[in-house]
């Protein structure tokens, strides 16, 4: 009788053992793969970063107005306005 609980005593330690390096592994796992996806985050971050200073940067009246020069495009000297006539059924 007390070898049938020793042994029952000794599996139930075991199993347990089991477990815990089960858990124990599945936890160093997920902390890899959060450690991972921070790094990642971090690239992404500073590629945004770097993509909205560029945007920026190309979106500045002093660089639309190069590029425009670049193409041969100049200022308009002479602004003509068009007022629209009043349509007919607006007549009195």
């Amino acid at each position: 009788m007390k070898a049938k609980i020793s042994v029952l005593i000794f599996t139930v330690v075991f199993l347990l053992s089991m477990v815990q390096l089960v858990i124990a592994h599945n936890l160093a796992t997920s902390g890899e793969e959060v450690r991972l996806l921070e790094t990642q985050i971090s690239l992404l971050e500073k590629e945004n970063n770097k993509l909205s200073a560029e945007i920026n940067q190309m979106a500045s009246l002093a660089q639309i107005a190069g590029e425009a020069e670049k193409l041969g495009l100049t200022k308009a000297t002479h602004v003509l306005r068009l007022t629209p006539e009043i349509p007919v059924a607006m007549n009195r």
